[in-house]
């Protein structure tokens, strides 16, 4: 078997390397491999490794923020989700809602889920965090959805995917969570009569910022 391998790069400068395989009877396979899985196998069997080794499609959001990478089990990830009406288990009620603008940040080491965070921003954007409006977050962004392993996901937005669809209680829902000092479920049963979720009703995280975040996940390792 013969095999040439170039550099490419996604549209968020990470560097990858393409290797084009040949094999004796002329079938040709392409796998695209992280430049660390690349270094690992070259002193091993290339025909074994690269088999399990192809990159995922649209693996990043299409609004990531930022995001860095040794592989797709050791990574960071910020990334916006547009404000749009949703499912939301409250209990063991079903509501449709309108959500606001979410920001997500993920930190996956050794495929586990290491840290996960959510905010909400208003429709201007800018570098102002809220937030989040609703139970199952903390008030200092942390999610709380147990252990997750990423490698059960070929996409990154499979895990707000779920965040979505989890249920929620009133754990971390307290009085900083909106400015009218309304209950979870009164917050719920007025959302679920309008189309988008107003903007005013989100109260500003003044101890944090959305440059503060990407720093924290620069640093994080």
């Amino acid at each position: 078997m013969n095999f040439v391998a170039t550099n490419v790069s996604d549209k968020l400068g990470h560097d990858f390397i393409r290797v084009v395989m040949k094999s004796d009877d002329g079938i040709e396979s392409i796998r695209t491999l992280t430049v660390n899985q690349f270094c690992k196998i070259l002193n091993q069997s290339v025909e074994e490794e690269l088999s399990f080794s192809e990159i995922r499609k649209n693996f990043y959001p299409a609004d990531t923020i930022w995001a860095k990478m040794a592989d797709y089990s050791n990574f960071d990830v910020i990334w916006r989700e547009k404000p749009g009406k949703r499912c939301f288990v409250y209990q063991d009620k079903h509501y449709m809602i309108p959500f606001p603008t979410l920001v997500f940040a993920l930190s996956v080491r050794g495929g586990a889920v290491r840290g996960k965070q959510c905010y909400a921003q208003k429709e201007k954007g800018g570098d102002a965090l809220f937030y989040y409006p609703f139970g199952n977050v903390s008030e200092g962004g942390s999610i709380c959805m147990g252990n997750i392993n990423m490698g059960n996901y070929e996409r990154v937005e499979e895990f707000s995917e779920d965040f979505y669809l989890g249920i929620t209680n009133n754990d971390y829902f307290g009085s900083y969570k909106l400015k009218p000092k309304f209950s979870q479920e009164q917050a719920l049963e007025k959302l679920s009569g309008l189309d988008k979720f107003p903007d005013r009703w989100l109260n500003k995280d003044e101890s944090n910022d959305l440059k503060s975040l990407i720093e924290r996940f620069k640093n994080s390792r």
